[in-house]
């Protein structure tokens, strides 16, 4: 706004000159999509990073953050040798943009809802083995039931899910967690933002079971017990390709053991652990619903104290109201329903 157009609004005498002096400011700095730029900057910890992601060029970004420091008056970034940090200038605009972004993108949520009503729009998330054993069957029957909705499916693991969550990119995802396991972070264990902000429904446990081929030594037991995974090689590590391994590992050192893992074998992917066992590989620890289907030459055996993942539907805690969203959550918990019966002995880790 002009210093003429202000000056015309001060000769109105139904308006406030300071209130509309800091309408003006407010309307200069808070340019919603500088602070969309500066939270994609502080997130990636480069300009470079965030042109990546809001698919612009660098120089559009580092011009973007020269404007937004002018209307701000204040440094928003300090060069480090590790790279580029927020001030604490820029810190406590983040801080304040997050909050204003969200009910922002709450607003939109809610006249979107308004216009539309039952035919409305939903963006939701799910992992691999989740949209194989329950996701996918969950769509289709909200399809059918609200054949007006316009759905969007996105892919991706729990850590991927959160932060389009974050971003307001999706409505609802699905994800799980381990204890001392956060569904924010990645598989190398590093924490990508944390999850705050969301709140969970709780779908099933899914217990691991022991993946081997039928002519193994431990194939003929019903229940292993724990003890029995001593010396034997299984697939993954105690540390960060295995969100699983740590907890087994804290649950065998109390049986008095440490556990062979082998963790020269890194993939995410169910099947080809799968073929790794068949072939002669060491065995496999993988999540029941991962089971669906097995390899015809393997069996599948329950274990005492086996970690457990927590399978759970994400969504942002303040969303706006949301019936597709609702009626999503009720889809997800019919199609696991069956999920929820009691499972063999294992031990719930969270």
């Amino acid at each position: 706004m002009s210093s003429v157009e202000l000056r015309g609004e001060w000769a109105d005498p139904d308006v406030n000159p300071a209130r509309s002096l800091t309408s003006a400011r407010l309307a200069q700095v808070f340019d919603l999509r500088r602070l969309v730029i500066l939270r994609e900057v502080a997130s990636g910890g480069s300009f470079a990073a965030a042109a990546s992601t809001l698919q612009f060029t660098p120089s559009a970004i580092s011009q973007q953050m020269a404007a937004l420091e002018r209307d701000t008056g204040g440094v928003l970034f300090e060069r480090t040798h590790a790279g580029m940090r927020l001030s604490p200038v820029g810190e406590t605009l983040l801080a304040h943009s997050e909050g204003l972004l969200s009910r922002m993108a709450n607003a939109d949520d809610e006249l979107q809802a308004l216009i539309e009503g039952r035919s409305g729009r939903l963006r939701f998330g799910s992992f691999p083995t989740g949209t194989t054993a329950f996701a996918a069957a969950a769509l289709a029957a909200l399809r059918r039931r609200l054949p007006e909705v316009v759905l969007h499916f996105v892919e991706g693991e729990p850590f991927e899910t959160v932060a389009r969550l974050r971003a307001r990119e999706l409505d609802l995802g699905v994800l799980f967690r381990f204890d001392g396991w956060s569904p924010a972070n990645d598989y190398a264990g590093r924490a990508l933002g944390g999850d705050a902000g969301l709140e969970y429904v709780h779908l099933f446990d899914d217990p691991y079971r022991l993946v081997m081929p039928p002519e193994h030594p431990l194939a003929g037991s019903g229940v292993l017990e724990l003890d029995a995974l001593a010396g034997v090689p299984i697939v993954g590590s105690a540390g960060a390709c295995s969100p699983w391994g740590a907890a087994l590992r804290r649950a065998c050192v109390d049986r008095g053991f440490e556990p062979t893992f082998e963790p020269f074998f890194r993939t995410a992917d169910f099947s080809s652990v799968q073929a790794l066992v068949a072939t002669g590989g060491p065995l496999a620890l993988m999540p029941s619903s991962a089971l669906d289907p097995l390899r015809d030459d393997l069996l599948a055996r329950p274990l005492e104290q086996a970690p457990v993942r927590r399978v759970e539907v994400a969504m942002p805690a303040e969303a706006g109201a949301s019936f597709c969203r609702d009626e999503m959550v009720r889809e997800l918990l019919d199609a696991t329903a069956p999920r929820r019966k009691p499972q063999a002995p294992h031990l719930v880790l969270r």
